[in-house]
Order: structure tokens, then sequence, then C-alpha cells
């Protein structure tokens, strides 16, 4: 796809050396450049049209498209707005416009853009999702709910529209159950107060009164307590559980992740909780997120603290619009949107100088080592790769799997995005040594999509945390060395899960992530304001709670390596 591209990109070039005022051809170029995700030289031949005087609606459209594909939202709204005041009906140029509204948390103003949009097309089924998650963020169920059924109803498929409409519906029915509760502890309350003001109440009658008071207020203390418990600001929202269900439903859903081998712990061990660490813990929602290589994390670790922490709600947000990842969480973190960032990178010097402009530093604490797998077909015969070899094939000096001890048949290298991915991020500058990915790398937007694809193509390769790639039965994890002579697996040998990977899944090869004779290792951060508020006691609580003895035995469980320190400096 991207080699017809390149074509139409050199086509478009020649048409302006012939003539440098061919404003159309400027004006293409710019589309094709948005495609190859080359926004700078987009926004610069939208620039071009301009100073030609032969501006149109989609000129400045494209160009505020390239501006969403920069991440600079300001000026993606200047650049719609004026496609929206040359073409007052122009459907995308709403609907973007409100993308770019919800990033920069303009609620408001995005719900009136997309509301515009479905005016102007009835059947915009991205509109009416982009409409309802706002709603979704916002807390407005029931308006969220009428948004995913029209959703559904325009397009049967939409499975994240069907994941949040079931959430929705279970949110509203646990809010009803706890309207009826306090329904009936108001009606007894009243009950009583009519029997006070009466001079002709026995006594014994008014100890079953207060006694039917007592058990029914610590009733329902109790059911408010274990669902919902109570913080500074009130009773908190019902959606924490149901969120994480979602988050775990459409992991196990789109990653054909293998079963997990069950442990069975010591009897020692088995009575020790996260509560009985003895760790200040602070009270409350705290809103988190981030990376996807963290998703074994919050589905086993995450969800051990909560059952045993309940007052700790630690609560899964993810980005209304974009796909999770590292730079979106910490973006979301200085933007207030999150308390705690969970990251497969250390921190920029652009998001630290951002922070400092904002008033705060941003801490990182390391509480996780990860290892990067290489995912090939399971049928491909070649013996593994140098992290020489793989940069070679990521940069394209090596093209066919014969040049490497494999069969003749071309390489084709996957990645998913370096801006929105930690790990693709971490993979391009630390093991390519390059700032940005060769311009023929095929981009993923998922790993889920990018495991699908290796799984259908013999040539393909494709890179993610091993967490994620290893147990998968569908792809074959390459063992990687320093040396041709000296190649390690990334998974444990074992006879067994090899004649039945999803009876006995392959498991991590820790001892060679520890000692580092498996070269492609990295660490997990967990990110947090340094502020003096209770979200920075919520970041550090969480990041003492993961490097405590049981958080990092259960983070190994979840796959990982854990660092295992005891005490944060």
């Amino acid at each position: 796809m991207k080699m017809k591209e390149r074509r139409k990109i050199a086509d478009y070039t020649k048409k302006i050396e012939i003539n440098p005022y061919d404003a159309l051809a400027y004006h293409e170029r710019a589309r094709t450049w948005i495609e190859l995700q080359e926004y700078q030289a987009a926004i610069e031949d939208c620039e071009r049209v301009i100073q030609l005087k032969k501006e149109s609606d989609r000129t400045h459209y494209h160009k505020g498209l390239a501006y969403i594909g920069l991440e600079n939202y300001p000026k993606a709204i200047a650049s719609l707005s004026k496609a929206i005041e040359l073409n007052s009906q122009y459907a995308e140029a709403y609907n973007n416009r409100g993308q770019a509204c919800t990033i920069l948390q303009k609620y408001d103003k995005a719900i009136a853009d997309f509301t515009d949009a479905i005016r102007l097309q009835p059947k915009y089924v991205l509109a009416y999702r982009n409409r309802a998650t706002i709603y979704y963020v916002t807390g407005d169920y029931e308006l969220a709910l009428v948004d995913y059924e029209k959703t559904l109803s325009l397009d049967p498929n939409d499975k994240l529209a069907s994941l949040k409409r079931s959430s929705i519906i279970r949110i509203l029915n646990e809010q009803e159950r706890t309207r009826r509760s306090l329904s009936q502890a108001s009606t007894v309350i009243e009950k009583d107060e009519a029997i006070n003001s009466s001079d002709r109440i026995s006594w014994s009658n008014l100890a079953i009164v207060l006694g039917s008071l007592i058990f029914v207020f610590f009733f329902v203390k109790l059911v408010s307590y274990i669902r919902y418990p109570v913080t500074a600001g009130g009773i908190n929202s019902p959606a924490t559980n149901a969120e994480l269900r979602d988050e775990r439903t459409t992991r196990e859903e789109n990653l054909e992740i293998a079963p997990q081998v069950q442990e069975s712990l010591p009897a020692e061990e088995k009575l020790i909780s996260f509560r009985q660490l003895n760790q200040d813990i602070p009270q409350g929602i705290f809103y988190y997120g981030g990376s996807t290589v963290w998703a074994p994390i919050r589905a086993k670790v995450d969800r051990k603290i909560l059952s045993e922490i309940p007052e700790f709600r630690l609560r899964y947000l993810q980005h209304p619009i974009w796909n999770d990842s590292s730079s979106m969480g910490i973006k979301m973190l200085i933007n207030n949107q999150l308390s705690i960032a969970q990251s497969s990178r250390p921190l920029r010097y652009q998001e630290k100088r951002t922070a400092r402009e904002n008033g705060y530093e941003l801490r990182q604490i390391a509480v996780a080592i990860d290892g990067i797998a290489i995912a090939v077909h399971p049928d491909l015969d070649v013996p593994g790769l140098t992290v020489g070899q793989l940069r070679d094939v990521y940069s394209g000096k090596i093209t066919n799997w014969k040049e490497v001890g494999g069969p003749d048949l071309p390489i084709i290298p996957y990645s998913k995005s370096s801006q929105a991915s930690g790990m693709a991020n971490y993979f391009t500058k630390n093991i390519l040594n390059q700032k940005h990915l060769n311009g023929d790398i095929k981009l993923t937007s998922s790993t889920t999509e990018g495991l699908r694809i290796v799984k259908a193509n013999k040539g393909a390769i494709f890179y993610e945390s091993a967490a994620e790639i290893v147990p998968q039965c569908s792809v074959k994890a390459l063992p990687i060395g320093y040396d041709e002579k000296e190649l390690v697996s990334p998974y444990l040998e074992d006879p067994a899960s090899n004649q039945d990977c999803h009876a006995t899944p392959h498991r991590i090869n820790h001892k060679s992530f520890r000692d580092a004779s498996y070269p492609l290792t990295n660490q997990l951060y967990v990110i947090f304001k340094q502020n003096g508020q209770i979200e920075e006691a919520a970041g550090f609580a969480y990041a003492q709670l993961l490097l405590s003895e049981l958080g990092q035995r259960a983070i190994e469980k979840a796959g990982f390596l854990a660092i295992r320190q005891t005490k944060i400096e």
C-alpha cells in the first residue's frame, strides 16, 4: 500500500516541477502525505495551496487532519473551523473538530460538533459513537446508552459500542438497586419520626422500630461500602468494576491469549494479602491507565489489589478517542485526566518540561522488567536473529528470510507507530538506534492486528511485549542473541508445550531476562505527579504495592520479571 502512495507522491511532485502553480497537485499530494502519516509535509502543501489563493474547505480540512496527526489540537481546531466557515454542511469537519475538542476536554463543544455532524448526516455512525463516548466519560449514562443503541442499529458489528452498552446497562442496574436500598431506609426513618411524635407508642414498639432502623442503617452502609466506598467527595461512581470487566473482556476477545498456567502457592503465602502489608494507602477513586503492555498486570495484579483494599479504588480509564499507549497515558496524566500513568518506556524530556511548565515534576518508578519478543509465523523455519540482523530487517537492509538462514521468502516487517506506542518508541530508539521507523515498515493499529497478520502471513514479522507474545499459540517467538552461535529463546523450552500449546502454554524465560543473556529487555514504570496532593500519595502507594514481595510475585505470575526492590528511596 505504501509503495502505491509513494508513486502518487512522485507523480504529483513531477506535476509541480512542471507547473509550480498547480494548486490541485499540491492539494492531492497533501492528502497522500496524510495517508503516509507525513503530517508536516501535508501542512506545507496545504499552506502552498492557500498562498496560491486556491484554498477550499477541503484544503483547511486536510490541514486540520494533519495537525491532529501532529497532536497540535488547537491548530487542528482552527483549521477545521475555517473549513466549516467555508462550508457549513461539512459533516466530517464537525466530527473531527469534535474529536480534537474531546482531547482538550472541551466536552460541551465536542458534543455540539458531533450533534451537528449527525444533523447533516443522520447515519453518521462514528459521530454517534463519539458523542456516546463523551456521555459515558462524563457520567450521562442514559444519553450514552441511546447513542450506543443508535450506533449498533447502524453498525451491528461495532464491538466497542456493544461492550460499552453492556457496561452502561450494568451501571444503571446497580444504580437502581442502590436507589431502592436508600428508599427503603428512608421509609423506615419516616416511620420512626412518626412514632416519636406520638405519645401513644409503647416502649416495646419503640425498641422494635429502633432495632429495625439500626439493622437497615448498617445494611445500607455495608452495601455502599462494598460497592462504592465513600470518599471526601461523596459516594463513588459504580463504574469501576464494570470498566475493568470491559477492559478484561476486550483483551480476551481481541487478543488470542492462551490460558495462563495456574501455580499453587505455599500455605504460608496464601495467608498474605495486600491488606496485610501495612502500607499507607489513600482512600478514594484514582483514574489510571496507559500502555497496553500493562494489560496482564491490570487483569491479574490490580484486580487482587482492588479486592483486598476496596477503599483504594483504581479506576481504569481509556482515552475516549485514541488507542491506549504509554504516550497517551502520560499525556492524560499531564492533562489531569489520570492520577497514575502506566508506561513501558521512561519519560521524555518534552513530557518533563511540560509538567514543569504546569508547576510540578513527574516521578517515574520502575516496578517490573519486560522483554521484547519477536513474533513470526509458527511454520517459519528460521533459527533466530541476532540484534544486528533484527536491526537490518527493520532498516530495510535484509529483505528476505534466506539471508538469515530461512526460506526464500520476502520479509514483511510490521510495527505499531512509534508516536503512539511506548514499546515501539523504545524499540525504535534503543534497538534500531533511529529517531523514526523506516518508511517501508507497515504499521498496525494494535497488538491484536499485528498478531493476526503474522498468523496469516508466513513472511511477516512483528514485535511486542514478551508477556503478550510468548503465551500465544498462533505465532512463534524467535530466539534472539548478540551472536549467531548464542541465540536465546524468550520462553522456556518445554517439550509438553510443543505438543499442545493450549494445554501447556509457553512461559517466560525469566532467567535469561534477569542475567541479560536475552538482549531485548526494558522496564515498566509507574508515573505520577509530585504535587503534594492525594494523587501523588496514590501513585506512590500503587508503586509500593507493586514493589512489595507480594506484588513482585504477582507481577511474575502476570508474565513479567520482578525487580524485587523492597524499598523506594
